[in-house]
């Protein structure tokens, strides 16, 4: 008889616990064996959920087919990735190569950057999506104070030389 699917916890210790079994092979797909983890899925639903880039950036966790399973607005749930502002163009390409960044303009018409990182045992992608304006803040005023340090010893050097030329 077929084994039945039941929702009753009858282990109280493994009920909310994920787990990840892994086939380890050699070069030649000979099977060495299994590499097995587990973890509680409350501290990966709340890691993702909770992760955030600057302000404004957080992180969504989609099925491959581009439906969002976690995300820190629960009214997004089982929508997909392409519904959401921005993403109508780039969610394809999100899905299909996820370690590859993707640029669009969110609802405020902010530009933002999304990577992500594809977990094939969970069948998923994990997207993170960040402001530019936030990731590149500290590299912008950088390239500001270089650029005023740079007219600084310009203005000194012309006033020297202006000075030495006079004498």
């Amino acid at each position: 008889q077929p084994a039945q699917h039941t929702t009753r916890r009858c282990d109280p210790v493994y009920a909310h616990m994920a787990f990840i079994n892994t086939r380890i092979v050699d070069e030649q797909c000979s099977f060495l064996g299994v590499w097995a983890t587990a973890f509680a899925s409350e501290d990966f639903i709340n890691r993702i959920k909770g992760t955030k880039r600057g302000e404004k950036g957080a992180s969504v966790s989609v099925r491959k087919n581009g439906e969002i399973i976690l995300h820190a607005d629960h009214r997004l749930l089982n929508t997909k990735l392409a519904a959401l502002p921005g993403f109508s163009d780039i969610a394809g390409a999100l899905l299909a190569r996820p370690g590859e960044a993707q640029e669009a303009f969110n609802e405020q018409g902010e530009r933002i950057l999304v990577s992500g990182m594809e977990i094939p045992a969970l069948d998923a992608v994990v997207l993170t999506v960040a402001n530019t304006s936030e990731l590149f803040k500290d590299i912008d005023k950088a390239w500001q104070y270089s650029a005023l340090a740079g007219l600084l010893v310009l203005l000194i050097g012309f006033l020297l030389s202006s000075f030495l030329v006079s004498s």
